[in-house]
């Protein structure tokens, strides 16, 4: 007996129909005072697979700032802590028992 490929442990895996998440969709953010409200779209996964949480990220330029987790059924969350007049980009990432979704499509909101 031979030990399967990585090729073809992929292709079982993705023949089983379970998958990772997709990138999460529609991220917007509302400012408010050291504060931003991030909501999304649910992400698309597989009935036997369903999204086990989000982890929603805050960043300035490149570098993560603050970072909060929620629960899978949660598609909107207020990240505190933020500082004023910053530009922020928030990110979402889905996942699930099958690993992490792409990060969400990044949205800025200007001047908290």
């Amino acid at each position: 007996m031979t030990a399967l490929t990585a090729t073809q442990v992929a292709a079982h895996f993705n023949a089983s129909g379970n998958s990772r998440p997709a990138a999460p969709t529609n991220v917007s953010a509302t400012a408010g005072a050291n504060q931003a409200t991030v909501s999304w779209t649910a992400s698309t996964t597989s009935a036997g697979a369903p999204v086990t949480g989000y982890l929603v990220t805050a960043y300035i330029g490149t570098q993560p700032q603050n970072s909060l987790g929620v629960s899978g059924t949660t598609t909107s969350v207020t990240l505190t802590g933020l500082r004023g007049a910053t530009s922020y980009t928030f990110q979402v990432v889905a996942s699930n028992n099958f690993g992490n979704s792409p990060p969400s499509a990044a949205w800025t909101a200007w001047q908290l």
